[in-house]
């Protein structure tokens, strides 16, 4: 899928100090969207959220217009969630921790937040990578993403804790860019 950057630089330190916003709709046309994210490491699912025995997460958002990055912090089970303006985005990177060194795995999944909600379903995407410790740091790679609809298990707990309606709230989900090839 592709090869990991190390954070090396103070910008990594923003992107994972900057966090989530998990509130609900406060006015003006602001959306929130939310997901799940589920991180497989050497084979091994992975605990994410803040604890001691978790590993810190961060979902990097980018919006296609505006060029703004946004950043959402994983919680506890996995869930994060953005407030965002109605339009298209693009999951830019996951971020994580990993034997003390923070992980960025690109990604290059869009989804779009529909103006006729306050709140849409992105969906839960799952990292599986392979990871080693070696001299030079953390060598790994991306070996497959998922994106499932897991609506149907998260939605009304993750609506609940952020404060939202089920009525009020919507499912576009995360989906790649790709091309076809054609014969001519």
């Amino acid at each position: 899928m592709g090869n990991f950057k190390r954070f090396i630089t103070a910008s990594a330190a923003i992107l994972i100090a900057a966090g989530c916003s998990t509130t609900a709709v406060t006015g003006g046309a602001e959306r929130v969207a939310f997901g799940g994210l589920n991180l497989i490491s050497n084979g091994h699912e992975v605990s994410l959220g803040g604890g001691l025995d978790q590993r810190d997460a961060v979902i990097g958002v980018r919006d296609t217009l505006s060029q703004r990055l946004y950043t959402s912090r994983v919680s506890d089970g996995g869930q994060f969630a953005l407030t965002l303006m109605p339009g298209d985005y693009l999951v830019e990177t996951i971020a994580f921790d990993y034997h003390g060194e923070k992980i960025e795995a690109p990604a290059n999944f869009r989804f779009s937040v529909p103006s006729e909600f306050d709140s849409v379903y992105i969906g839960s995407v799952t990292l599986e990578a392979s990871l080693e410790s070696g001299i030079y740091g953390v060598v790994g790679t991306a070996d497959r993403y998922t994106i499932d609809d897991e609506c149907a298990v998260r939605c009304d707990e993750q609506l609940s804790s952020l404060g939202l309606q089920t009525s009020t709230s919507g499912v576009s989900l995360m989906s790649w860019d790709y091309q076809v090839a054609a014969n001519r």
